[in-house]
């Protein structure tokens, strides 16, 4: 199971360094200043943190007259740019700043972030990869280019090489030891990134995303009561958190303890987006402690709220093909059709919609439904036992011990492949 990608609390602006961080009390300057230009970069520093934009602006225009050649110019109008949301002036400013002044590693991580708003990450880590050459100290710098590794370019092993030079820099930034641990995560090095998680949490005692992460840890190692014990310990900092509830559920459902699995489903917050999901996992309870009709109750109810959610449709059809003499092949069928309707593309709504049909005797029209799926480079073995099943109907015998077999290569633990395979050996 992998690690669904983690939310970053990292504000590390090199817009806003004022914003930064407890840890980082300022950026470095390039060059020491007058007494005269370090007081107006102070002044606009500090009427910018008490969001006093107007009279910055005026400050800030004043450094540049009186000074024309002082880069923090450049940083600090940005930051007024940024607060108006006006982007282009932002990034063309940007783009002088980086021009007049291209040894500035300062600068050349301020555009970098301008071009990550405008999706354009190639020239954004181009830019971050300049700043960390000409300064290898700048801390944002580095934090910047592990968040792209990370988040964008699905490359976690780089983002924890970029992470943990930023920890050189500053090792009692909770930020960034939660961003490394998230790293670690994803790469299932979880001994080093529950470390580094703890180690987040006590230094950022405040978050939520490292006690979050903590939880998911235990759960993705198969430790589920720990893994109840940390969405506890969370619940009692957040105790709206939803997402916490949602995994204490799971936790418990995978140890098939129902009762606590639905008392903790119900907690959840009655946002919309959650509140489905954990009326969905309701709904699977029931349907796994062999409540079924409860479950088709529970599962039609959701469908007249969410006429377009296909995977209701999915459950609903999953539920129908498993208890015929619950639900009419006929309407098992109709919810498995709405589920593709919904989403052609989703591979699990097309299988379950062809075992219906294979159920129905539409055994060609089943096989029709996964054939881009199936191929002899398919590691699938699900996929690869469906088409054996469905061979063996048409009478293709030999198409049908290939992919039982294939199936049994991919997973040698498979009994119903196994079973099959015997019987037409058998023949």
């Amino acid at each position: 199971m992998k690690l669904k990608q983690l939310s970053l609390w990292l504000v590390l602006s090199v817009l806003i360094p004022h914003a930064t961080s407890s840890t980082i009390k300022a950026l470095p300057y390039s060059h020491p200043y007058s007494f005269s230009q370090q007081k107006l970069i102070n002044e606009a520093k500090q009427l910018l943190q008490s969001k006093q934009y107007t009279q910055a602006k005026v400050v800030i225009e004043r450094l540049h007259e009186n000074f024309p050649e002082n880069v923090n110019y450049y940083i600090l109008m940005a930051e007024i740019y940024l607060h108006q949301k006006n982007y282009p002036e932002m990034h063309e400013l940007l783009i002088q700043g980086v021009e007049n002044y291209p040894k500035n590693a300062r600068l050349h991580a301020a555009i970098a972030r301008s071009y990550s708003t405008q999706q354009k990450h190639q020239q954004a880590l181009r830019h971050l990869l300049i700043a960390e050459k000409l300064d290898p100290t700048l801390f944002v710098a580095q934090i910047d280019a592990g968040d792209l590794y990370m988040n964008v370019f699905n490359k976690p092993a780089l983002a924890v090489d970029y992470y943990k030079r930023a920890i050189v820099l500053f090792p009692e930034h909770g930020g960034a030891r939660f961003a490394l641990g998230a790293a670690l995560l994803r790469l299932e090095k979880y001994d080093e990134a529950e470390y580094n998680l703890n180690k987040a949490n006590e230094l950022s005692p405040e978050r939520i995303e490292p006690l979050w992460a903590l939880a998911q840890s235990a759960y993705l190692q198969g430790h589920f009561i720990e893994a109840i014990n940390r969405t506890k310990t969370l619940l009692g900092k957040f105790p709206e958190y939803s997402n916490a509830f949602i995994l204490q559920g799971d936790s418990y459902l995978l140890q098939r303890d129902w009762n606590n699995a639905l008392k903790a489903y119900e907690n959840v917050a009655k946002e919309k987006n959650n509140n489905v999901l954990a009326k969905l996992k309701i709904a699977r309870v029931y349907f796994l402690s062999g409540q079924y009709q409860k479950a088709l109750t529970a599962y039609q109810s959701l469908q007249e709220d969410n006429p377009e959610n296909a995977e209701i449709y999915f459950n609903l059809a999953s539920l129908g093909l498993s208890q015929k003499q619950l639900v009419p092949m006929d309407r098992t069928s109709e919810w498995g059709r709405t589920a593709v309707m919904l989403e052609p593309e989703n591979k699990k709504y097309r299988q379950l919609l062809a075992w219906i049909y294979h159920a129905q005797g539409k055994t060609p029209e089943a096989l029709n439904l996964i054939k881009e799926y199936v191929s002899e480079s398919s590691q699938d073995a699900n996929i690869n036992y469906q088409a054996g099943i469905f061979y063996r109907d048409l009478k293709n015998v030999e198409k049908a011990k290939y992919f039982l077999l294939q199936a049994l290569s991919i997973n040698p633990d498979m009994a119903d492949a196994e079973k099959a395979l015997e019987k037409l050996q058998a023949l």
